[in-house]
């Protein structure tokens, strides 16, 4: 499943050229982190508020939650699938994991 990093911006829109009808903002699209490269978003965003979703290829939108029930894992803030669960297929993703997180 490939899955799109949106950001539900704490502004909620206010002229930004940044924000869609959805609600999300487009830096994130562009590859930005918003609470670095927008002043407001930085102003209203909570440390401890959760606003990354994910959109699947069909529109649908996943939180964290919803990705860990799905059998996810995050590797520094993004989601990451095991494999099937085969002892060579879990033993090449946990060494896989570890060199990421080593980094």
């Amino acid at each position: 499943m490939n899955l799109k990093k949106r950001f539900c911006c704490p502004v909620n829109g206010w002229d930004c050229p940044y924000f869609d009808q959805w609600k999300f903002c487009k830096l994130v699209d562009e590859g930005e982190n918003p609470v670095l490269e927008c002043d407001d978003a930085a102003l209203f965003w909570e440390p401890d508020e959760d606003c990354f979703v994910w959109e699947d290829e069909n529109g649908n939108l996943l939180d964290t939650q919803d990705l860990l029930m799905r059998g996810y894992h995050f590797v520094n803030g993004e989601p990451v699938k095991p494999p099937e669960q085969t002892f060579f297929g879990y033993e090449k993703w946990s060494q896989a994991i570890q060199a990421l997180l080593a980094e």
